[in-house]
């Protein structure tokens, strides 16, 4: 025997949310954990600048600052990249 589930009005008009799509990281630096406390790290600013904007008269740059378990090739363990999360607009419910 199939049952057929009835929606109501409102959950057939809710809007479905959308996956977030994967977008490429931009990669802006990397660094080295030194302690527990203490990271060091270095920024290319020639690919930040692209995606400064500023805010009270100031430049800013949103970073997102990754530890890995284990250092890379070149024995960096800090990883650096953009960013680049924008809030979407409020939805009308």
């Amino acid at each position: 025997m199939l049952l057929k589930i009835h929606q109501s009005k409102e959950e057939e008009e809710k809007p479905i949310k959308k996956k977030m799509e994967s977008k490429p990281k931009v990669r802006l630096g990397n660094g080295k954990k030194r302690s527990d406390s203490w990271l060091t790290a270095t920024i290319c600013m020639t690919d930040a600048e692209a995606h400064v904007y500023t805010y009270n008269g100031k430049n800013y740059v949103n970073l997102n600052i990754n530890i890995n378990e284990s250092p890379d090739d070149y024995g960096k363990d800090v990883r650096i990249t953009l960013n680049d999360y924008k809030k979407e607009d409020k939805l009308p419910f």
